[in-house]
């Protein structure tokens, strides 16, 4: 059906959002399984601080691999244009 809306085949769609995404969260699954293995018993501090560096390595693999040179969307575009508007 958003094959059909979309007016694409299912490899361009495939190709796009699932190939991208899964290459994208690489980066973060591999840190929390290196961690896993280093860590025998995690404490609050550590399972918390694993998280947000999760969060961090994810939220950067998806904004410079993920939507690189997107076509549909350009969220680091985004970002540049709040930061010009800031400076003026």
């Amino acid at each position: 059906l958003t094959c059909k809306h979309l007016e694409i085949s299912l490899d361009e769609y495939l190709k796009y959002v699932v190939q991208r995404s899964i290459f994208g969260a690489v980066p973060a699954i591999a840190f929390l399984l290196v961690l896993r293995t280093w860590i025998d018993n995690p404490t609050w501090w550590i399972v918390l601080s694993a998280g947000v560096a999760y969060s961090a390595i994810f939220v950067l693999c998806q904004l410079f691999y993920v939507y690189r040179n997107d076509q549909l969307t350009d969220p680091l575009g985004l970002i540049r244009q709040k930061l010009e508007a800031r400076r003026s």
